[in-house]
Formats: structure tokens, C-alpha cells, sequence
């Protein structure tokens, strides 16, 4: 994969020195890019749910994107069994969220920004144990650190959805 360029963009600059090790570009804001780059692939990982104007940001990689490219999204579901059993204790649900999407909501989002689905899938999360016992008493107040120990699969009802442009 030597010939592929990997550009990231992220306001945060403390992450500037990480993300340079993967041999591409890293900005702080889409406007920094260059008028005439372009990918094949944009790929946004609990981003979409923090952005409140999100049809303008959808817009504003557009242009930063070939002919039949591809965006790759992933989001929290307000439908999963998660947001049913935990109900206003969903950790989803809180002000750095200014949108809580579902599959319908989000590919009406991207459809209406001129995107077709190509593939929608359930995301999968990989945590260790002692992380979510750490954060499943969080909920409660309590704040107790357990060992990692091992790492289980969890499927914590975030999805993915694979856009064509």
C-alpha cells in the first residue's frame, strides 16, 4: 500500500504528531485543503453526530471528492436495544451530540446531500472489561478503575453505512 496517501483532518492539534506517522497530510479544518486534492474515500467515525451545521460540512468535502468516491460514516443509532434499555441514561445522549441519528434519519441526510447508499452494516466495538465495568458504573456515580485483563466484542448498536457519491 506504499502508493496510497492518507490525509487526515483534525481540529485537535495535540493529535497532529500521531497522525503525521501515517506518511499523509494533516489539517485542521476542511478549508485547508487544497482546492485541487481529491480522494476516493472520506471517512468520518463518530464525526457527523458532533457537527451542528451538518448538510453544510457534507458540503464542504464535496468538492474534495473524485468521481464515484466513496464516504464511510459511523454514528450512534437512537433505535438500538442500547438506547431502549438504558433510556435517558444513554451516554449518547448529551450536548457534544447535537444530533442523534438512525439509519433512516442518516441516509435521508446523505441522500438529500446527493449520496446513494451502498452498504449498511451494525459496527462492532471492541472494549476490555475493565473499561466497561469502569464506565457502566460511571452511570451510576461510582468511579472505581479496574484492569483491562481482555477484550471482548460488542455490539453497542452504532452503524455504518457506505455512501457513493
Amino acid at each position: 500500500y506504499s502508493h496510497l496517501s492518507i490525509d487526515c483532518v483534525e481540529p485537535n492539534i495535540n493529535m497532529h504528531t500521531k497522525l503525521s506517522k501515517y506518511g499523509g497530510n494533516v489539517y485542521r479544518s476542511i478549508s485547508e485543503i487544497p482546492k485541487e486534492k481529491k480522494y476516493d474515500l472520506v471517512i468520518l467515525i463518530h464525526v457527523v453526530d458532533h457537527i451542528p451545521n451538518v448538510r453544510e460540512f457534507i458540503y464542504s468535502f464535496d468538492e474534495c471528492l473524485e468521481k464515484d468516491s466513496f464516504v464511510y460514516v459511523v454514528v450512534h443509532n437512537e433505535k438500538s436495544f442500547l438506547t431502549k434499555l438504558l433510556g435517558k441514561k444513554w451516554p449518547a445522549y448529551c450536548m457534544q451530540h447535537p444530533h442523534i441519528f438512525n439509519p433512516f434519519t442518516i441516509r435521508k441526510l446523505f441522500e438529500d446531500s446527493g449520496y446513494k447508499l451502498f452498504s449498511f452494516m451494525n459496527t462492532v466495538n471492541i472494549f476490555s472489561i475493565g473499561y466497561l465495568l469502569h464506565h457502566f458504573l460511571l452511570l451510576f456515580k461510582v468511579n472505581i478503575k479496574f484492569p483491562n485483563l481482555f477484550n471482548i466484542k460488542l455490539k453497542l448498536g452504532n452503524i455504518g453505512l457506505i455512501f457513493k457519491k
